[in-house]
């Protein structure tokens, strides 16, 4: 039953996203990677952690303009994703 609920909740929002244009969107992603990064920051600590280790030369402020456009940049393929018709898989 709850995968039933999971399926018709991500096919509802998938037809919501087809009906809006491309650049809603796109803007809905960012809204919502800015939602993760503030206010459900998941794995933020993790994601620092690790740019500080790829870029040691960065300042504070720069990393977490990094992962801020890391968050935004997941979240609209979250949404580009979500609003694929079909997929075929061969």
């Amino acid at each position: 039953m709850k995968n039933i609920i999971t399926y018709n909740t991500l096919k509802l929002i998938s037809i919501i996203l087809n009906i809006l244009p491309r650049i809603v969107t796109i803007y809905i992603g960012k809204i919502l990677g800015y939602f993760f990064y503030y206010i459900l920051p998941i794995r933020k600590n993790v994601a620092l952690i690790n740019i500080t280790i790829a870029f040691p030369e960065l300042v504070k402020n720069k990393k977490n303009k990094l992962l801020l456009n890391t968050y935004k940049h997941y979240c609209i393929l979250l949404i580009e994703f979500l609003k694929l018709r079909k997929m075929k898989i061969n």
